[in-house]
């Protein structure tokens, strides 16, 4: 299935302006139905939407885009949230959080903890397009392995300068067919 994911990336600055992750925050929405009833858009749907992202209205806010898509579709679509978490070891661990949803509703272990397993440098423009991973699970039970794969912009800017502002003012958009 399809998902295109959309996230507001979480950095930070040291005292030397060098930037370092945080994370990212976003919402997983399933559009496999898409397979069937338009085989080319499910496709490519990346493109358009990345497209309409980047040259949104940055009055528009990622909430009221969130607030749109289901009443455009339906509830059933939104499949997860997706966050960062501290880990032991001083880092952030991925998390993608199924049980809000309708279908997981209730089910104690429907979220996937995850560390990376993998990445290769996307191959189509790596310079805008964030890398492909592979993630293993740590807990929970939706999945073994999540993949990140035909990536859409993503990458940070090359500075914390007047650059940082716009970073966190302007959104990304990735697409991942799984």
């Amino acid at each position: 299935m399809a998902t295109p994911i959309t996230t507001r990336k979480a950095r930070s600055c040291t005292d030397f302006n060098v930037r370092s992750a945080a994370g990212a925050v976003a919402q997983l929405y399933d559009i496999s139905c898409l397979y069937h009833s338009s085989p080319t858009l499910f496709r490519t749907i990346q493109e358009p939407i990345y497209e309409a992202w980047v040259n949104m209205s940055s009055e528009i806010t990622v909430q009221q885009i969130t607030a749109v898509i289901p009443a455009l579709l339906s509830p059933e679509v939104i499949q997860s949230d997706h966050f960062f978490i501290p880990n032991p070891a001083g880092g952030i661990s991925p998390v993608w959080d199924f049980r809000a949803t309708q279908k997981f509703r209730g089910k104690e272990n429907a979220f996937f903890l995850g560390t990376g397993a993998g990445s290769v440098v996307a191959p189509v423009d790596p310079a805008n397009n964030i890398n492909w991973l592979r993630v293993g699970r740590v807990a929970g039970d939706i999945a073994d392995e999540i993949y990140r794969i035909d990536t859409i912009g993503g990458q940070p800017p090359t500075s914390v300068s007047s650059l940082l502002f716009l970073f966190r003012e302007r959104r990304s958009l990735i697409i991942c067919p799984s």
